[in-house]
C-alpha cells in the first residue's frame, strides 16, 4: 500500500519533490543542486530541500549573503535547515523503516524525473539522463548579487572588457578543512592521484595570456604559492577569496583549465562553462558528465612490470576498474603517469578552438569514437553484471547518455595507432 501510494505521488504535479541531507562537500552539493533544479524546471514541481544548515561552508553561523545567494539560484527551491543530529537520526530511522517495509530499493535506489521522496546522494547526484532530458538547463547567478561581484572582480583587477580563464590544479590542503570540521578523512592511498602539479600547466598557461586572456587561479590558501610565473592573479590569496566567488569567476571564465577536483567539474558543470579535465583517472566516470562542452585527458597507463603503455581496449576491460583507488589499480598491475605540459598545452589550444569556432557538437575524430563505444561498453556491462556490486550497478545504470569527449588532440597523440572497433 505505501509502495503504491509513493508511486502515485510520483504522477502529481502538485506534490512536492523532497529531498533529505545535502552532501557536506561543497562541490558535490552543488552537483546535487543541478539536479533537483532541472527536476524543479522540467516538471514545474517545487523542491523542498531539509538539510543541516549549511551543508557547504564549513561554518554553521548564519550568511545572509550565501542564504541568499543560493535562494536566488532557483528561488522555487525551499530549504528548510535543521539540527545536523537530527538529520542524522531522520536519516537512520528511515533505512530502519525501510529494510522493515522492504522498501529500500523504492526509497534508496537510482530515481527517475519525477520521484517524489529522494532520500540519499544517490537518488539524484550525478544524473546524466534528468541532465540530458529534453533542454540543458544551467544555473544563472542571482542578479541580486551582481553589483558585490563585479566590484571583486574589479578589485582583482579584471575590466569588463577582458576575459579570463580559471585554472585550477588540486592539492590535499583543503582536506584540513574536512577533517577540522569532522566531516571526513584523507586517506591518501585513494586520494593522491588526483593532485596534480600546477607547473604542468605553464605552457598553456603562457599559450592563454599570448592571446590576450587573464589567469586566475583558483584553490585555497593550503596552496602553493605562484612566485615563479608571472601575469597570474593568485586568487586564493587575495581578500576576495570565497566559495560564492569561486562560483562567480566560473560562471564568467572562458573555460576552466583543471583536473578531477569539484572547482573543475562540480562548478562548472551547473553553470554550463566549458572545462578542460586534465589527469583523469577514471575514464568510465566521464560519463558522469553529460554536457559536450567537457573535455578530458585521461592519466595515460602503464603496466607496474615492465613500463608498457596501455591502451583503451585494455584500460576498457570490465576487470579493469578500480573506480578511485589508486592503491587497488597498482594491486592489479597498472600505474598511472600524470599528463605531460605539451598534452595540456595542446588541449588548451583545441578548446580554445572549439570555443571560437562555437563547434563543441563537431563530429567526433576516430579517436574520440572509440572512447565513446568503449565508455558505453563498459557503463551496460557494470549496471547489469551481476560480477558488479550493488552500488556500481546503481551508479551507472543511468548515465549512458553522456556527450562529453576525450580530448581529440590528447587522444591522437596516445591512441590513434589502435584499432576502432565498434561497440
Amino acid at each position: 500500500m505505501l509502495e503504491w501510494f509513493l508511486r502515485f505521488l510520483d504522477t502529481k504535479s502538485w506534490a512536492p519533490v523532497f529531498y533529505l541531507g545535502l552532501p557536506p562537500v561543497n562541490t558535490n552539493a552543488m552537483g546535487l543542486l543541478q539536479v533537483l533544479h532541472n527536476i524543479q524546471v522540467k516538471t514545474g514541481r517545487r523542491v523542498i530541500i531539509v538539510s543541516a544548515r549549511p551543508s557547504w561552508p564549513w561554518s554553521p553561523v548564519k550568511d545572509r549573503f550565501f542564504d541568499s545567494f543560493i535562494q536566488g539560484l532557483n528561488p522555487k527551491i525551499t530549504y528548510i535547515f535543521i539540527p545536523i543530529k537530527f538529520q542524522r537520526f531522520i536519516q537512520r530511522t528511515i533505512v530502519k523503516l525501510a529494510r522493515i517495509l522492504q522498501l529500500s530499493e523504492v526509497l534508496f535506489g537510482l530515481m527517475g524525473l519525477n520521484s517524489t521522496f529522494r532520500l540519499s546522494i544517490s537518488s539524484s547526484y550525478m544524473h546524466a539522463d534528468i541532465l540530458m532530458q529534453g533542454d540543458r538547463v544551467v544555473f544563472q547567478l542571482p542578479e541580486s548579487h551582481e553589483q558585490d561581484f563585479e566590484a571583486k572582480l574589479k578589485g582583482l583587477g579584471i575590466a569588463p572588457d577582458d576575459w579570463f580563464v580559471c585554472v585550477h590544479a588540486r592539492e590535499h590542503g583543503f582536506y584540513q578543512n574536512l577533517i577540522r570540521a569532522g566531516r571526513d578523512i584523507y586517506r591518501a592511498e585513494v586520494s593522491d592521484h588526483r593532485n596534480v602539479d600546477i607547473r604542468t600547466y605553464y605552457p598553456a598557461i603562457e599559450h592563454i595570456k599570448s592571446k590576450g586572456g587573464i589567469v586566475i587561479r583558483m584553490g585555497d590558501p593550503s596552496m602553493r604559492k605562484l612566485d615563479d610565473i608571472d601575469g597570474v592573479i593568485d586568487y586564493p590569496f587575495t581578500e576576495h577569496w570565497s566559495m560564492l566567488m569561486d562560483l562567480y569567476l566560473v560562471s564568467k571564465c572562458r573555460f576552466v583549465l583543471g583536473c578531477n577536483s569539484g572547482i573543475s567539474a562540480e562548478f562548472t558543470q551547473p553553470l554550463g562553462v566549458p572545462a578542460i579535465i586534465t589527469n583523469y583517472a577514471e575514464p568510465v566516470r566521464s560519463s558522469y558528465h553529460p554536457y559536450s562542452n567537457f573535455l578530458f585527458l585521461l592519466k595515460p597507463v602503464i603496466s607496474v612490470d615492465n613500463e608498457r603503455p596501455i591502451g583503451l581496449r585494455e584500460l576498457f576491460q570490465p576487470n579493469n576498474y578500480a573506480s578511485d583507488n589508486a592503491q587497488k589499480y597498482e594491486d592489479m598491475g597498472y600505474r598511472w603517469l600524470p599528463n605531460t605540459p605539451e598534452d595540456i598545452l595542446e588541449a588548451t589550444k583545441e578548446m580554445m578552438d572549439l570555443i571560437e569556432s562555437d563547434s563543441f557538437d563537431r563530429p567526433r575524430t576516430k579517436e574520440q569514437e572509440m572512447f565513446h563505444q568503449y565508455r558505453l561498453d563498459e557503463v551496460n556491462f557494470l549496471a547489469s553484471s551481476p560480477e558488479s556490486n550493488g552500488e556500481t550497478r546503481l551508479i551507472f545504470s543511468k548515465v549512458s547518455s553522456a556527450e562529453s569527449r576525450i580530448s581529440a588532440t590528447f587522444a591522437a597523440r596516445h591512441f590513434a595507432n589502435e584499432e576502432v572497433q565498434a561497440a
